[in-house]
């Protein structure tokens, strides 16, 4: 049902301007009409998409068509994880004819198929239903490779603890009287220094159109720990937004690595995901900067490694532009590239991802965390010390006792134990000192090793969080 998932607030729809917009963020019908009259540019050029594609541009028919949808969503009482074929089927099978915005009836055809469609992408732009109440059946879930315990949390500090020495008892005759002189000053030891993935300096995930190279992915993705979501052409909201929560859950900038097909539609993919990460992300990963860069195929990539070109399907009609635009005889797939230069996909996508990787970070963590262990364990020492000497020479007394009447277990038990009294009061007010010495003990600890990598600036692939919305639209429009 619609009402058990989280609805994100986009603002009022129909208000002029939404809620707090300006010409840096705009995000509803009226709020590109608004630029488009601030700025005197028309409103296919203050786009990135279509606009009937582009998720900041709901027209009034596209309101209609959300309302509709989210009527029937409730009226069906949709549960979560539906898929849309799914539904398809409910409103064919219905015994009265389930009607659409304009009246006519659903029937199982392509045409209406394709109504529902966008009539549930609107519903969701729109905040009507819950971007996150589709199962994604298209494409196949992702390989994900980074693991975020609560540490990656940056409130989470690190801190010390103490281990060993938790008891010292007096020994009584039994079959080994020295079985209980363990005694110990208690030792430090601290924690919180290595935190894994929550360690790095951002998120990654790699998203490919070409299942065909799923060997040389998969295992690349899980030595550098990037998430890998691979999509069979072009990705979902419902694939976006289960990435943007990823992201969420590791609190932290996000860099999202593109590869795909040289062709009409692979080059316009990437700009197509980052046009929905742009959206989606006020509502799933609010101030959370995600960065997206395509890798592959580039028209310099197919120009160096002299791959060859397949020709265009007629009925693309982005073809002319394609080839126009890139000065080339064809398409080029992804996968000419791994079988002319075997090893050379895994081999750029290592150096595009090296920049956002932090190598070196398991070796300063432990670097750092053996600083810490060594200087608390020096400090330590240092106020036990007046107490060591002293435990030394009541075990050594009580193992002079011991061995006295090692040979007259039985007969002189109670002798033994009339001895060892006294030392059970003295150990016992020595157990208290120590006690107190380690609730007042607050050594100051280096910080954390903190990676340095930062997000590049200024940084020149397709997509930036941080740009103004008229200077990323810019990048799409050039790309």
């Amino acid at each position: 049902m619609g009402s058990e998932h989280s609805q994100p607030n986009f603002g009022n729809h129909r208000s002029v301007g939404g809620v707090g917009m300006s010409a840096s963020s705009p995000r509803t019908y009226e709020d590109i009409k608004a630029l488009s009259s601030a700025t005197g540019r028309k409103i296919p050029d203050l786009l990135a998409m279509s606009c009937q594609n582009d998720p900041f541009y709901i027209m009034p028919a596209q309101f209609k068509q959300a309302e509709w949808f989210a009527a029937l969503w409730t009226q069906f009482d949709l549960p979560a994880g539906v898929h849309l074929r799914r539904i398809h089927y409910r409103l064919v099978s219905q015994s009265a004819p389930f009607l659409l915005v304009g009246g006519q009836s659903y029937t199982n055809t392509e045409k209406c198929w394709q109504e529902l469609g966008a009539a549930s992408k609107a519903a969701r732009c729109l905040g009507l239903v819950a971007a996150d109440a589709f199962e994604d059946k298209r494409n196949p879930n992702p390989v994900v490779t980074r693991e975020y315990s609560p540490l990656g949390d940056p409130r989470v500090i690190f801190d010390w603890e103490r281990y060993g020495g938790e008891g010292w008892a007096i020994p009584r005759i039994d079959a080994d009287l020295a079985a209980d002189l363990d005694w110990a000053i208690p030792d430090m030891d601290c924690f919180g220094y290595l935190q894994g993935d929550c360690g790095q300096p951002f998120h990654l995930e790699l998203i490919s159109e070409k299942s065909t190279m799923d060997d040389v992915i998969i295992p690349l993705c899980r030595e550098l720990r990037i998430n890998y979501a691979p999509a069979t052409g072009f990705q979902s909201i419902t694939g976006v937004v289960a990435m943007l929560q990823r992201l969420r859950q590791a609190n932290k900038p996000g860099v999202v690595f593109y590869i795909s097909d040289f062709d009409p539609a692979g080059s316009f993919m990437p700009p197509s995901v980052a046009r929905q990460i742009e959206f989606w992300r006020t509502a799933y990963a609010p101030d959370l900067d995600v960065l997206l860069l395509p890798i592959a195929l580039t028209p310099e990539q197919v120009k160096h490694y002299k791959l060859p070109p397949i020709p265009i399907k007629d009925t693309d009609k982005r073809q002319d532009n394609f080839l126009a635009k890139y000065g080339v005889a064809g398409a080029t797939e992804l996968d000419a590239l791994e079988a002319l230069h075997p090893g050379e996909l895994a081999k750029i996508i290592r150096q595009e991802t090296l920049p956002y990787r932090d190598t070196t970070y398991t070796y300063r963590a432990y670097e750092v965390r053996r600083q810490a262990d060594s200087e608390i364990d020096v400090k330590w020492r240092a106020v036990t010390h007046p107490y060591r000497w002293r435990l030394a020479r009541l075990k050594e007394q009580a193992a002079d006792i011991l061995d006295s009447y090692q040979d007259e277990l039985e007969s002189l038990r109670q002798g033994m134990n009339e001895e060892l009294e006294p030392l059970e009061r003295e150990l016992e007010s020595l157990r208290q000192a120590v006690k107190a010495e380690f609730a007042e003990f607050d050594p100051v600890l280096p910080d954390r090793y903190e990676s340095p990598v930062a997000l590049p600036e200024p940084f020149n692939g397709l997509f930036d969080s941080r740009r103004d919305y008229l200077v990323q639209l810019a990048y799409y429009k050039t790309t």
